[in-house]
């Protein structure tokens, strides 16, 4: 666990080793995000776009299994809007 100080206007200094680990470079954005009682720091992606592209690709096996499952059928306008 590592200990920084804060500055006058609120700036830490990141310790090299977790910077290194997380692949925190020289202007990289960081999301920061209050959890109960502490902060998160997460890096961002430096491509958002790219980083998302392909997550949803096997969303529609999913369905076509979820509606197998239970008895649910595919109307024509969901196959419409699956394509």
């Amino acid at each position: 666990m590592a200990v920084v100080k804060t500055y006058a206007k609120g700036e830490i200094i990141i310790p090299k080793e977790l910077r290194d680990a997380l692949g925190i470079t020289p202007g990289k954005r960081l999301s920061l995000k209050i959890v109960d009682d502490h902060m998160e720091v997460r890096p961002l992606p430096d491509d958002p776009i790219e980083h998302l592209t392909g997550i949803f690709k096997d969303v529609s096996q999913s369905m076509r299994r979820i509606c197998s499952g239970k008895g649910l059928r595919m109307t024509a306008t969901t196959k419409k809007n699956r394509l």
